[in-house]
């Protein structure tokens, strides 16, 4: 027997996500579990979709949705980056788009959920220099900051979240940010493992490893030499624990709640066929939780973990 914790009905929810981001969320059977039962929670019946990565991802969801009548629909990256005509053809659903950049120009059946992760890159800063300070406390700051650095894609290097990661050190050593070192895209192992082996032997402890796809990589190698790194996402597949310092963490199937309970039920005198009168709510941002995961390298100082876990 089905049993909307809710208490009313909203209709069907379609969660859509491509197979690339589902895989980088963790172990799929919590994942599905929990995010079923947020939707029941706010009186919606989901139905999970995840096609093949040899499938076009538009082209089904276009087809799922002309299949069903979806008062709303989740739509994780990258198709919510391409979904401006669905939105358009289909105004009478509520598309919460997961990802991309800040809008001004919403539609008004639009919820965009965003993930800013600056705050956290620099609590995360900020405890990498006040580990390599605790570690040496007469040390001068200059010397401090070059045991903490930065491996960056190019495309990445001057991005928000790598500038958060250097105040976050500059706050914890005088005003001295740590270097950055780029890598070409695009990039190889080998371009990877010489920049890092470079970085340790210029007396670089711990590494904010800003290189996407490489970045478990990277953990590898920093392992092997006996260094630390800053990393994000992390946490799913818990790969070379003794040598993460830190991770950024999003948290979707919270911010997805959190999404859900911003959309208006049911108008006054809804039947709960799913597909009347549900209004859409949307042409709002709304921001997601944000944290950062402890690893197993090093201590982490009392001061910086304070600041972390927001106390």
């Amino acid at each position: 027997m089905l049993v909307l914790l809710g208490g009313c009905w909203n209709g069907r929810l379609l969660l859509y996500f491509e197979q690339p981001y589902w895989a980088s969320l963790g172990d799929d059977g919590p994942l599905r579990l929990g995010l079923q039962r947020e939707a029941l929670r706010d009186g919606y019946l989901p139905s999970l979709v995840i096609p093949p990565v040899t499938e076009d991802p538009l082209t089904r969801l276009t087809r799922e949705l002309s299949r069903g009548r979806f008062p709303a629909v989740v739509v994780s990256p990258l198709s919510s980056l391409s979904a401006d005509a669905l939105v358009s053809r289909w105004p009478g659903t509520t598309f919460l788009l997961i990802g991309g950049t800040r809008r001004d120009d919403l539609p008004p059946n639009c919820v965009q959920l965003l993930f800013d992760r600056g705050p956290a890159f620099r609590s995360a800063g900020y405890a990498a220099g006040a580990a390599v300070r605790e570690e040496d406390p007469a040390a001068a700051a200059d010397a401090l900051a070059r045991k903490v650095g930065v491996l960056s894609l190019v495309s990445l290097a001057a991005d928000g979240e790598t500038r958060a990661f250097q105040a976050g050190v500059a706050e914890a050593l005088a005003s001295v940010q740590p270097a950055v070192a780029t890598v070409s895209e695009p990039v190889d192992r080998t371009a990877v493992q010489n920049t890092l082996q470079q970085m340790r032997r210029d007396g670089v402890e711990i590494v904010l490893l800003h290189l996407g796809a490489l970045d478990a990589y990277g953990l590898q190698v920093l392992q092997d030499a006996g260094a630390s790194a800053v990393v994000a996402d992390w946490e799913s597949s818990q790969t070379n624990p003794r040598a993460v310092f830190l991770s950024v963490e999003e948290d979707p199937q919270a911010g997805i709640a959190a999404a859900l309970r911003t959309l208006k039920g049911p108008a006054a005198g809804a039947t709960g066929s799913g597909s009347a009168n549900t209004r859409a709510s949307g042409g709002r941002v709304v921001d997601g939780p944000v944290r950062v995961v402890v690893g197993k390298a090093r201590p982490v100082p009392r001061a910086a973990l304070s600041r972390i876990e927001g106390r």
